[in-house]
């Protein structure tokens, strides 16, 4: 089989070759279908393992397929469009269970905005398993495409290239990428910015362009990093001549309001309003261009019934006597006491720490091993929700030990697992490296076979497998979002290749408190909504220890000339002093040293680093990494602003440990540019 560079020499068009080639396509020879088959066969294949290194911020030229619609929509799907067209292709929301094919519809909305000369998509959403899935069923669904196409999967760095919208007519990114372009357009020092000069350019330029962008998973529109940037893209760019014209945006999603009411306002005024004359399906106060019940996809066999024959014997209920004694021993008397604070925000922190200490705890992780284990026939193939990492890595160890299930049906995803390419830079690494795309490709490749696939959070939206039969809910959530997004994992239905019916077993009795056969009903009223909704703010989340902020959202780093204080241990003193200033250091001192370390800004402008009883929070640990860059850039004589690109949003001990590997290597091999840290990888494959 071609290695990936043979791929990328047959189909990837380089930015500088690329007018050449667009004007060689009506004299060149039409390529054979099957030529066609084998190119399209290997970037699938490539796409659904490859690490995201490999396939991101190359400019793909997807090729003329000419098999016609591989895949007709389905009535509802037909429905959305014509009432998408009936309101103008405004911008707005299709509301469609989860199952029920959101993607194919946007599949065809992209084809309708690439009817248009000057039409170009941005396809957005969180997580980075989700956006793949998303360009594996754009490649799938090229037969709908009377044409060939250009596609990037895309980074941060790439909205700098004025031709961006030149090249690619659809561009993938994730949330916070495009949290990091509206800022960018937004921002007046910035004087070329290729998505504010398509959308401000003068009507009839060769610049200017009609921009769609398509966000899968819209309640994620909540997120209060990428409403700030939203904000000042509206008053900044859209406000500027007929800028707001040419953006469009539409919402996919099965729960597409964001928890979290405080959220709305931006959505009801700005992203989604109910413009005159145009007609909507809910009364939101956002245009709902369509809203599918599950009651009838469940009658044609698109969905399957949810079945609580499992959670209904009890079986897995775990014992009141069990939670109360976790409950005692882990939660002292009265740290739950609910004090001043609204019902649903003491409900959100109860379930942070019922999440961490009884969730976690080895006794009921335990009980729920074994009952699945019993069980896992009668289950058939499972995704169990974990509350953490570490509750996930230790239920995975318990069920791999136990022979009635044993380590080839039992998989694991969660954010921490390490880039096998970035963990080769350490050259004592002799860890074994598991990779989310490399577990989910042996999981879907089980079939109907009986298995368990743990994950913590990183598939709660987007993952398809149809031959899910079972949700295991081993989590406490009062977002109702987070709620039906788990168990719409496993409602696909016959007509899609799925299973009869899915078994839902909660063993905390989730299901007592949400009427699971009413679906999805948003909050819309004001009283006593959190503040934030870290559920909503990161879908992915597997701790909220974890969670960070967006990088729009960081102060400025502190100069790199700072004081250590003399309290701290002398060989972690002499470790940070080298960190800090670009010299050799011990990568796990100084990771252990970040984790116990706080920054202090004086009154006289000076800075400080010294030691923090307990953890260091995520602010001071992000202000300890871009100090680092800074150093790097006083070092070489300019900016690294690419640099801060690569800081990681989730900041764990993986997370921080895989970014200072990174810093060594940029260091060590004087590496100044996005494109030579690329091509460094590159040619490490």
């Amino acid at each position: 089989m071609r290695s990936i560079f043979d791929i990328v020499r047959s189909w990837f068009r380089s930015r500088s070759q690329k007018t050449t080639q667009h004007s060689a396509r009506s004299r060149g020879p039409s390529r054979t279908h099957a030529e066609v088959s084998e190119i399209t066969s290997e970037l699938l294949q490539e796409l659904r393992s490859a690490p995201e290194s490999r396939v991101k911020g190359l400019l793909w030229s997807l090729p003329r397929v000419g098999t016609g619609d591989p895949q007709p929509m389905l009535k509802h799907q037909a429905e959305s469009l014509m009432r998408l067209a009936e309101n103008g292709f405004a911008s707005g929301i299709i509301h469609l269970p989860t199952g029920s094919g959101k993607t194919r519809v946007g599949i065809e909305i992209i084809a309708h905005c690439l009817e248009d000369p000057q039409g170009r998509v941005i396809w957005a959403t969180s997580g980075v398993s989700l956006l793949r899935q998303s360009v594996i069923r754009l490649v799938e669904m090229l037969g709908r495409f009377d044409r060939e196409l250009s596609a990037q999967w895309a980074g941060s760095e790439e909205v700098q290239q004025e031709t961006l919208f030149d090249e690619a007519d659809v561009v993938f990114v994730t949330r916070d990428t495009l949290t990091k372009w509206l800022a960018r357009a937004a921002d007046g020092r910035t004087v070329e910015d290729s998505l504010r000069t398509a959308l401000t350019a003068r009507k009839g330029s060769r610049r200017a362009r009609n921009v769609t962008l398509i966000y899968d998973e819209c309640h994620e529109l909540g997120a209060k990093g990428l409403q700030r940037a939203w904000r000042k893209f509206d008053e900044r760019v859209l406000s500027r001549g007929n800028a707001n014209e040419r953006f469009t945006v539409i919402g996919l999603s099965a729960t597409p309001m964001p928890t979290s009411t405080d959220a709305h306002k931006l959505l009801q005024d700005c992203i989604f309003p109910v413009l005159e004359g145009t007609r909507t399906q809910k009364d939101w106060d956002v245009l709902v261009h369509h809203s599918e019940n599950t009651q009838a996809l469940t009658d044609l066999k698109i969905l399957c019934p949810i079945n609580l024959s499992l959670q209904k014997s009890g079986f897995f209920d775990i014992p009141d006597r069990l939670v109360s004694r976790v409950i005692d021993e882990e939660i002292p008397a009265g740290a739950l006491r609910r004090g001043n604070s609204s019902e649903k925000q003491w409900a959100h922190e109860f379930s942070l720490v019922f999440n961490r200490r009884v969730m976690t705890h080895p006794d009921i992780l335990d009980f729920l091993a074994d009952r699945i284990a019993q069980r896992l026939p009668k289950m058939g193939k499972t995704m169990l929700f974990c509350a953490s990492v570490e509750a996930a890595n230790y239920i995975v160890d318990r069920l791999r030990r136990d022979k009635r299930v044993g380590e080839g049906l039992v998989t694991l995803v969660h954010s921490r697992m390490e880039d096998s390419e970035i963990a080769e830079l350490e050259e004592d690494a002799d860890d074994e490296i598991l990779r989310p795309e490399t577990q989910i490709q042996a999981f879907l490749d089980r079939g109907h076979q009986p298995c368990v696939m743990v994950n913590v959070g990183m598939l709660t939206t987007g993952f398809d497998d149809p031959k899910v039969r079972c949700i295991v809910l081993a989590r406490l959530t009062f977002s109702k979002n987070l709620f039906w997004q788990m168990i719409g994992r496993g409602l696909r239905g016959p007509y899609a290749g799925g299973t009869p019916d899915c078994y839902i077993i909660d063993p905390i009795r989730l299901t007592d408190r949400y009427e699971v056969f009413q679906g999805y009903r948003p909050d819309l009223d004001q009283r006593g909504i959190p503040q934030t909704d870290l559920e909503d703010r990161n879908s992915a989340m597997h701790d909220p220890a974890d969670m960070a902020p967006l990088s729009c959202e960081r102060e400025p780093p502190p100069e790199s000339n700072v004081v250590i204080d003399r309290s701290i241990r002398w060989g972690v003193r002499r470790a940070l002093h080298a960190f800090l200033v670009g010299k050799h250091f011990k990568l796990d001192v100084v990771n252990k040293a970040l984790t116990h370390v706080q920054i202090i800004h004086s009154a006289d402008g000076t800075t400080k680093i010294a030691a923090v009883d307990g953890e260091a929070g995520t602010g001071s640990l992000y202000a300890m990494l871009e100090t680092h860059i800074r150093s790097l850039e006083e070092r070489n004589g300019h900016d690294l602003p690419w640099l801060y690109g690569l800081l990681p949003t989730r900041l764990d001990d993986i997370a921080r440990k895989t970014f200072l590997r990174k810093l060594q290597v940029i260091r060590k091999r004087k590496i100044t540019s996005i494109d030579a840290w690329h091509e460094y990888e590159l040619k490490r494959l």
